[in-house]
């Protein structure tokens, strides 16, 4: 039998331990700013606003604001932070 001999070829020196992890997309982005508005109850502050003709606290205004920018800002980014749902980056 004979000898087989391997050659390291270009690209290959990455890691390939994550080779099939997924990629976040928009739509991610998008469902974790759902999420946190829901969890901050901000989405039934709104409907509640609508309902009754009164308009929004600021603070909660504010919050809605900074949440859909971070968002926005998120799902533009090339490649999207495989954390991007770390508090890190989100208002509180």
């Amino acid at each position: 039998m004979g000898q087989h001999r391997f050659k390291i070829v270009a690209g290959t020196d990455r890691d390939l331990t994550n080779l099939h992890a997924v990629q976040p997309t928009p739509d991610d982005v998008r469902q974790e700013v759902r999420r946190r508005l829901a969890r901050a109850n901000l989405v039934a502050l709104r409907a509640l606003s609508v309902a009754s003709g009164h308009e929004m606290p600021k603070t909660a205004l504010y919050l809605v604001m900074q949440i859909e920018f971070v968002g926005q800002s998120l799902a533009a980014l090339n490649p999207i932070p495989a954390d991007f749902a770390d508090d890190l980056y989100w208002p509180s």
